[in-house]
């Protein structure tokens, strides 16, 4: 019996229809139709080698016991949780040129921002993977760190709920983008470590197009929405965010700004497993989503805007003809001057439906001790250390 894959990238594979081995190392992948975007996909999550035996036989227990489940340039040694993550070398690593030159790399939580600055200052820890905003000026000036700053390909925005009142009506979802201040966004909370969002693709992709501006705030057209909404003097919805310093922020701000158009937004902040949970199970008006890019755009747009059920993270409910067919042209064309004038029309579509409010295209500041060396980063929001080494 086939039964429903239940993993969250499975939109990420959906047009794979199947696999041959042809030699012990080739394999031929089959496709239920042309695919431009299958390459990139291949080199993210959703194509990352894992054994087949080790997840037959472990399970559920994969996650916490990975021990020869991979491929990668370092091996899997323990997960303790809420302690650490330790790997280790990978000496028998089928890519023997560079690295792997690090024994062993420890990941430490520290939910606090403040705690794990200071664990970096003090020698404690290595590596950071962000700094926040507020941060970024002081760790800058510290001659014993260095600051890495990668504009990402990330997407920061709210999804907005099209199967329950009041976000079923495209007025009001309008009503609420206009009455968003994105500038005062970037500006006051994320200090201009970031860029104002015109939609899904960042400005470090080849498919972003500058021409399109993003949404600005606009209190009159916010108000004549509102009217055309059937809700003159504003309605009242819930935001649910992660319950974290800098979303909660953002949050305020979004309500003080609403406010002012009579829309009352109240703010439900949930750690970052009940926001994937509400998210799936559609049980939110308006929900945080932060999205840490693909190198090609349509990681960052067909899964969130298909109507197909393969999409996994299509939780607005969008349903869109006209966007159903760009989306597919938009792989179905291999070249990248098409694509983009492809993603160009999404884009306008989005602005005009909102599924989402896009709010931000963030740099990710990485912060290093002196004695790393050999970081090379890449915008995906993953930390690599294969050819990372400690001087």
């Amino acid at each position: 019996m086939k039964t429903e894959p239940k993993s969250i990238r499975k939109g990420e594979v959906a047009n794979i229809e199947s696999v041959d081995v042809v030699d012990p190392f080739t394999i031929k992948i089959n496709l239920k139709k042309p695919d431009a975007s299958l390459l990139a996909t291949l080199t993210d999550r959703a194509g990352m080698m894992v054994s087949p035996k080790v997840v037959q036989e472990r399970g559920v227990e994969l996650g916490r016991n990975a021990k020869g489940a991979g491929t990668g340039p370092f091996e899997f040694v323990e997960w303790v949780k809420d302690d650490h993550l330790l790997i280790k070398r990978h000496d028998n690593y089928w890519d023997k040129q560079g690295g792997p030159y690090l024994d062993r790399v420890r990941y430490r939580p520290i939910p606090d921002d403040t705690v794990k600055l200071q664990s970096l200052q003090g020698g404690e820890i290595d590596v950071i993977d962000y700094v926040q905003p507020r941060d970024v000026a002081a760790v800058k000036a510290d001659r014993n760190v260095v600051v890495v700053d990668v504009p990402s390909l990330a997407d920061f925005a709210y999804q907005l709920n099209f199967g329950r009142p009041p976000f079923n009506v495209k007025a009001l979802r309008q009503a609420v983008a206009y009455a968003i201040d994105l500038e005062q966004i970037v500006k006051g909370v994320w200090l201009n470590v970031g860029f104002p969002a015109n939609g899904p693709i960042p400005p470090t992709s080849w498919a972003y197009d500058k021409s399109i501006p993003f949404i600005r705030r606009d209190l009159a057209k916010a108000k004549a929405k509102l009217a055309e909404g059937g809700k003159p003097g504003g309605f009242e919805f819930t935001m649910t965010t992660n319950n974290i310093p800098l979303s909660v922020q953002e949050a305020e701000v979004i309500q003080a700004q609403l406010r002012e158009t009579g829309i009352t937004m109240k703010i439900k902040l949930v750690d970052a497993s009940t926001l994937i949970s509400d998210g799936n199970a559609k049980n939110f008006e308006m929900i945080s989503f932060q999205w840490s890019g693909r190198p090609d755009p349509d990681g960052n747009v067909y899964q969130f805007f298909r109507t197909t059920p393969g999409t996994s993270f299509n939780w607005s409910g969008i349903s869109n003809l006209q966007l159903d067919a760009l989306l597919d042209r938009s792989r179905e064309v291999s070249s990248q001057a098409e694509r983009k004038k492809i993603f160009a029309d999404v884009t306008k579509i989005l602005q005009d439906e909102l599924p989402m409010i896009f709010i931000v295209h963030p740099i990710e500041p990485k912060a290093f001790s002196q004695r790393v060396q050999g970081y090379d980063p890449i915008p995906d929001g993953m930390m690599r250390f294969k050819d990372v080494w400690l001087k």
